[in-house]
């Protein structure tokens, strides 16, 4: 009896050792597999290798839902070991308007979405209630320049944004003929220059500049140099006149001309040889031919490094880069434009048709059409999301591809006209002037939260 119990109990023994094996070798592949991210699909009766979504956005710390449920980590973050399919994604945070959109998740793969930017859910605020033409703001951000007409008076005026207040700097009797307001690169000099008036130039504390020196007046126009704030030139026929506001010197550049613009350490000129515009740059007086472009007349609309935008009055654009071999890098029919110096975009359009030129790899992409006219272009900051002006409202349009389509959102609405629009240089405040409730008004919209950087 005791013999045939060992022998029961060596084969049960056995057999439960051969069932573990078993469970182990049918196991370990299973567990190979899942670890791997593998699953079966009910489905197509598949197993699949999952995939995952990294989800990045500005600000961090926002709420994800995937095809409504939410999940446990928040932004930046990778939802793992979906299977393959479309799904929704929703983002919300407190404070902000939310984001939701579709994403496509493929075997094996990450469905990235790492630039995703959420504007904050505010109201606009009304900072002065005043008939304005024109809204100069300064580099820096911290002034506003404008125009205003009282009865038969010009006037010209300096808002501060931090301290709310408003200083008139110049009254003259109005003209038919535009005045240009133009701040100087650093900030710390404003140029208000008209035909038939003559030019004058103030401090940004509003105090005007006796410069002592005679100006010529056949002045066509005027400009601060590129990179020296110090410096202003004025065009006419005779040539360019360079003044520099800190020796309160000015001298006249040999072989310039009223289309003679100044780069940092050269001129460029364009010649009409009858056939076509010749764009010259001229270095210690030694002309070199840079582009033939088509006859017509050209106004220098961008300068950005070796990036150069050119308008005509045919509203055709032109892209230049100055230093490479084919300098056209672009040429169509644009209305309205924006380019953005912190990823060298370009974003075009006739009014509705929507694209955006990269010169980088040369590639041109198409955004959207619109059924009403944009009055204006405006990049974001963060270079992810365009800003359509139209008369009544403003839009903002992702112009990348976070997910299958892009999102838009409506920041401004049910205003009777928006006559201007800009965004602040760190893309924290939306301004735009607007009548409204009756009156004529400027505008601030808080966009972002400050020091956020993509």
């Amino acid at each position: 009896m005791p013999n045939k119990v060992k022998a029961m109990n060596r084969t049960l023994r056995r057999s439960i050792f051969w069932i573990f094996v078993s469970i182990f070798a049918v196991s370990s592949p299973l567990l190979v597999l899942y670890t791997s991210g593998y699953r079966y699909n009910i489905a197509s009766g598949q197993i699949l290798r999952t995939g995952v979504i990294s989800i990045a956005t500005d600000p961090r710390s926002v709420s994800i839902f995937v095809n409504d449920e939410l999940q446990k980590s928040k932004t930046p973050t990778v939802v793992k070991r979906l299977m393959p399919d479309t799904y929704s994604v929703r983002l919300e945070k407190d404070g902000y308007l939310s984001w939701s959109g579709e994403v496509k998740v493929f075997s094996g793969a990450t469905s990235i979405m790492n630039t995703i930017l959420l504007f904050l859910d505010s109201e606009p605020e009304m900072l002065f209630n005043k008939e304005a033409e024109s809204f100069v703001p300064s580099p820096d951000g911290s002034l506003i320049a404008y125009t205003a007409i009282e009865e038969d008076w010009e006037e010209v005026w300096l808002y501060d944004l931090k301290s709310e207040e408003h200083k008139m700097i110049a009254q003259r009797l109005t003209s038919d003929i535009v005045t240009e307001i133009k701040w100087s690169t650093n900030s710390e000099f404003l140029s208000v220059y008209n035909y038939e008036i003559g030019l004058s130039i103030f401090a940004k504390s509003g105090t005007e500049i006796n410069l002592d020196i005679e100006q010529t007046e056949t002045v066509d126009s005027t400009f601060w140099h590129p990179s020296d704030g110090n410096t202003i030139f004025l065009a006419s026929e005779t040539g360019l006149e360079e003044i520099n506001l800190s020796s309160k010197s000015s001298k006249i550049i040999k072989n310039t001309d009223e289309n003679s613009i100044s780069l940092d350490a050269s001129i460029l000129n364009f010649f009409d040889d009858g056939s076509f515009t010749e764009l010259m740059q001229l270095i210690d007086g030694e002309p070199t031919l840079l582009a033939l472009l088509p006859r017509s007349n050209y106004t220098i609309a961008e300068r950005d490094g070796s990036y150069m935008l050119l308008t005509d009055d045919n509203e055709r654009l032109i892209l230049l880069d100055i230093h490479a071999e084919i300098p056209i890098l672009l040429e169509t029919k644009a209305s309205i434009y924006d380019w953005t110096e912190s990823k060298n975009l370009l974003v075009y359009s006739d009014g509705y048709e929507v694209n955006v030129y990269d010169p980088g790899p040369h590639t041109n992409q198409f955004i959207t059409r619109q059924g009403d006219r944009i009055e204006s272009l405006l990049w974001h900051s963060s270079a992810t999301s365009i800003l359509f002006q139209l008369e009544t409202k403003i839009v903002a349009h992702e112009h990348y591809n976070a997910g299958d389509s892009r999102k838009n959102f409506t920041l401004v609405s049910g205003v009777d006209e928006i006559k201007t629009a800009w965004v602040a240089s760190d893309g924290q405040m939306l301004y735009y002037y607007a009548f409204q409730n009756g009156s004529y008004g400027l505008y601030k919209l808080e966009l972002i939260k400050p020091f956020i950087s993509l």
